[in-house]
């Protein structure tokens, strides 16, 4: 049978894949002060430019939509050094604030993902392909089990 040509419909904030209702003012309320607006989809909200930037506005500082990438959050006390023997970048050495990135590895040594981490006082932020970050957000939700949250 051929494919249907139709595209899916776009899922609402409260029927994603079994995750909880988010709350979508700030993101509707910060794509606003971009210029854009905000558009729920099978892969969740995204950001939705209506024109493009001069070279000027984005030579004064921009805001780009990354709806490629997913972005996950360690935190907890044990964070830093749980995340440490994990990767490939010295975690418990990174400066706040500094983005560094990191292979996230098996007990053996390969590699699951690439990702961009960057830290400050009291978490540890991930970007790492879209397709990857739920099955990452599993296995360290897993590995980590309530010492970081």
């Amino acid at each position: 049978m051929p494919p249907s040509s139709a595209s899916p419909a776009p899922a609402s904030p409260t029927s994603t894949a079994g995750a909880p209702p988010a709350d979508l003012s700030a993101a509707t309320a910060m794509a606003e002060v971009c210029g854009a607006s905000l558009v729920v989809d099978a892969y969740g909200p995204q950001v939705v430019f209506v024109r493009r930037a001069s070279l000027a506005e984005l030579q004064a500082g921009a805001v780009a939509p990354l709806p490629d990438w997913g972005l996950l959050r360690l935190e907890g006390i044990d964070a830093v050094k749980f995340l440490h023997s994990q990767t490939t970048n010295d975690v418990a050495k990174q400066p706040p604030g500094e983005a560094r990135w990191h292979g996230y590895c098996t007990a053996k040594g390969r590699l699951l993902a690439s990702m961009l981490g960057w830290r400050d006082e009291t978490a540890i932020r991930l970007l790492l392909p879209r397709p990857l970050a739920a099955p990452m957000r599993k296995r360290l939700g897993w590995q980590c089990r309530g010492r970081c949250k």
